[in-house]
């Protein structure tokens, strides 16, 4: 779960350990028997310290929102097709501001 470096003065505490938190984007990776989503670009909050990294509210309800509905679409082709794989057993969504944008990669 790799993060850029992109860093600016630090507007909060870690909780777990009171060091400085810096806001960075990085990666979220979910996963499930037989599929992997991973989220790339998420805003989040990470501590100097120890790591520990913060998604804001507002976007972890939109990435855990998209990843649930994925997945259950996922589950949802697999029921509905019993006799084929799955179109793919690894699915890599970018976040940005002004949406997410979906891309599927056989792993």
């Amino acid at each position: 779960m790799a993060s850029s470096n992109q860093q600016h003065e630090p507007t909060m505490r870690c909780p777990g350990c009171g060091g400085d938190m810096d806001d960075v984007h990085g990666d979220l990776v979910f996963d499930y028997p037989g599929l992997t989503i991973t989220v790339t670009e998420v805003p989040m909050m990470q501590c100097r310290a120890c790591n520990e990294r913060l998604v804001p509210g507002s976007v972890g309800v939109v990435v855990s929102q998209l990843v649930s509905e994925l997945h259950a679409s996922m589950r949802q082709f697999e029921a509905n097709n019993e006799n084929m794989p799955a179109p793919t057993d690894s699915i890599t969504i970018h976040y940005s501001a002004n949406g997410a944008s979906r891309s599927a990669a056989i792993a």
